[in-house]
C-alpha cells in the first residue's frame, strides 16, 4: 500500500471518531491499538467495514499502518534543543572530574 493510501485510511478512520496508537512489542514489532471515541458509535457500521478490509484481512497492510502511525508520532528534536555540551552540562562533567580525581587519589 502505498504512502498516500495508509494516511487516506487513517484521516478516515480519524474522522470518523478512532484514535490510532502504537506499541511497541518485544521482538521489535509494533501493535496497532484502536480507541473508539465517543463520536464512533454513530459511524460503527463504516468503521467495521473499514477495519475490516485494511486491517483484520491483512496483517501485513496492518503493520504499514502501525509503521506509519509510529512515523507521524515520533517527537523531533526542536532547533533549540541542545546537540553538543553546553555551559549547563557543564557541572555535571565538572563533578564526574572530580569523582574521577578522587577515585584516582583513593587507588595511590
Amino acid at each position: 500500500m502505498a504512502e498516500r493510501e495508509i494516511a487516506e485510511v487513517v484521516e478516515e478512520l480519524e474522522s470518523l471518531g478512532i484514535k490510532l496508537t502504537v506499541t511497541p512489542r518485544l521482538d521489535g514489532s509494533l501493535r496497532l491499538n484502536c480507541w473508539r471515541m465517543m463520536e464512533a458509535w454513530h459511524h460503527s457500521v463504516r468503521i467495521k467495514e473499514i477495519l475490516a478490509e485494511h486491517v483484520e484481512s491483512s496483517p501485513a497492510r496492518a503493520a504499514e499502518i502501525a509503521d506509519f502511525i509510529n512515523r507521524r508520532s515520533m517527537p523531533t528534536l526542536a532547533p533549540s534543543m541542545p546537540t553538543e555540551t553546553e555551559p549547563s552540562q557543564a557541572p555535571a562533567a565538572k563533578g564526574a572530574a572530580k569523582r574521577e580525581a578522587a577515585k584516582s587519589k583513593r587507588g595511590k
